[in-house]
């Protein structure tokens, strides 16, 4: 348990408008001030610059790199899908209400047309990589295509290019 005297002796080589700003960043913008800090905020912020972080939450786990890793992929291929048509809303009926989807025409290709055969949120990260391989030729074999006249990708071209003054 870290008091206040001990918090200002870490301190004492800083600036006070350092140690402000510190404080303000570290309280979520409430207060500036050493001495309107809780004794939690006061234990946490002692340990992150003494180096004590407890052993109990230890700050990288490999399922946090994993699940970071794969997130990551997920971000790199929806852009190549959202760029290519495949991720677009989509108005459905449900209910008798018009709805807008915006996840029924990838779903749609995950299932039909991508290497993994399933939706995205259910692939391991090697299968997240095969399928963000296989947009990237998609996305070349399009680029490709659209320098031959009048084809669908030589459209969305023109499309995406089109001046709108």
């Amino acid at each position: 348990m870290a008091t206040i005297e001990q918090l200002k002796e870490l301190f004492k080589h800083r600036q006070p408008h350092d140690i402000a700003i510190e404080i303000n960043g570290f309280t979520g913008f409430r207060t500036t001030l050493m001495e309107d800090l809780t004794q939690d905020e006061i234990n946490r912020l002692y340990n992150i610059h003494k180096g004590n972080t407890p052993p109990t939450a230890p700050l990288f786990t490999k399922e946090g790199n994993e699940k970071a890793e794969k997130r990551k992929w997920v971000s790199y291929i929806l852009k190549i899908a959202t760029d290519e048509g495949i991720h677009r809303p989509v108005v459905i009926i449900k209910n008798r209400q018009r709805m807008v989807d915006e996840w029924q025409c990838l779903n749609h290709w995950m299932i039909t047309q991508s290497t993994a055969k399933k939706l995205l949120y259910q692939c391991d990260l090697e299968e997240l990589k095969a399928v963000h391989q296989q947009l990237c030729k998609l996305r070349d074999n399009n680029a490709k295509s659209a320098q031959k006249p009048l084809n669908k990708a030589w459209w969305r071209k023109g499309e995406q290019n089109k001046n709108l003054n």
